[in-house]
């Protein structure tokens, strides 16, 4: 009970600052686990801050995906020169490992459908990333849009203080 108090009593903290600090992200979405994440320039901290383009935005729009208009923060695939990425309904998968909670969902909570980038294999594109939950199997990301190009993206995040809380599916 008390360490439950002293991390929310951080996270709170950590939240109060985010509001007024450029080093920091804060993530309330179930695509990752909540918190505050430190701003990076690096890759391979594991997590990506881009915006949609106007294309993806109207599209997410038609599909009654709900943005919040913030940039988006997904976890990077780990695709290397030579690697090869499958998309299939099962989800994606690097080198025939199969990341988990990555299958496009058919539907979306209203049960409107849900229209998925296209199956296929691909390889790795220097200036492009693959970003993808595997938090949250309902997060809109790479399976929906495809791949982001390096003019979408901000930055990259590292955790700082974390809650590795699951949103309620429904």
């Amino acid at each position: 009970m008390v360490l439950k108090f002293v991390f929310f009593s951080l996270l709170s903290l950590c939240a109060a600052a985010v509001a007024a600090s450029p080093w920091t992200y804060w993530n309330w979405t179930g695509s990752l686990p909540i918190g505050c994440y430190l701003r990076s320039r690096e890759p391979s901290d594991g997590y990506v801050v881009f915006q949609l383009t106007l294309e993806e935005k109207k599209e997410a729009a038609a599909s009654r995906v709900e943005l919040t208009g913030k940039p988006l923060m997904k976890t990077i695939v780990p695709l290397r020169p030579g690697e090869i990425l499958q998309y299939s309904a099962e989800g994606f998968r690097v080198d025939g490992k199969l990341i988990p909670n990555s299958a496009p969902l058919p539907k979306n909570r209203y049960g409107d459908p849900m229209p998925h980038f296209p199956f296929g294999t691909y390889s790795f594109h220097r200036g492009e990333l693959w970003a993808v939950s595997s938090f949250d199997p309902r997060s809109y990301d790479s399976r929906y849009f495809g791949p982001i190009n390096g003019q979408q993206i901000i930055g990259y995040a590292r955790p700082l203080v974390t809650y590795a809380w699951r949103a309620p599916q429904n």
